[in-house]
């Protein structure tokens, strides 16, 4: 057993490590379907000139980032690494990209509604905007927490 593994029981490990890899296949598959779509979207954009498919095109790629990352997360927690770097990696990746994918979709929605109505009202829809930003922060937190986690199980596995 290297470092990186966490001691747990046979069959709760094995259980564990199955919903991983079922997990693992859902998330590549959503990451290739997004990454299609967003291709897709992106010749609709450019054969028809819309900013709209364009902000359509970009969510999705950030989405297929996410996912890939997800199923690169499940991919190392299916292994049976929990504490790895890989892990804490994609987490930190899975919190910068929600936290992307909100300013994203903030500033395309400022960007379209300029000129359209008061400034003013486009901030009673700033709360939405942290639906991707709020979680995307609490990725990053988990990260910390876990590459801690990580820090802590190596000083460990060295004492005697």
């Amino acid at each position: 057993m290297n470092a990186n593994e966490i001691t747990m029981p046979g069959r709760l490990m094995s259980r564990i490590q199955k919903v991983s890899a079922s997990l693992k296949a859902l998330f590549l598959v959503a990451a290739v379907i997004s990454a299609l779509v967003s291709l897709s979207a992106t010749v609709v954009m450019l054969e028809s000139y819309s900013n709209e498919k364009l902000q359509d095109a970009v969510s999705l790629l950030f989405w297929a980032g996410v996912y890939w990352c997800a199923y690169r997360l499940f991919r190392a927690c299916s292994g049976g690494q929990f504490f790895s770097v890989e892990v804490v990696r994609n987490l930190r990746r899975i919190g910068g990209l929600g936290i992307l994918l909100g300013l994203e979709e903030g500033v395309a929605y400022f960007a379209q509604g300029v000129g359209d109505i008061p400034l003013w009202s486009d901030l009673i829809f700033v709360p939405f905007y942290a639906f991707s930003i709020v979680p995307g922060i609490a990725f990053l937190c988990i990260a910390w927490i876990m590459d801690e986690g990580r820090k802590i199980q190596e000083e460990q596995a060295l004492t005697v």
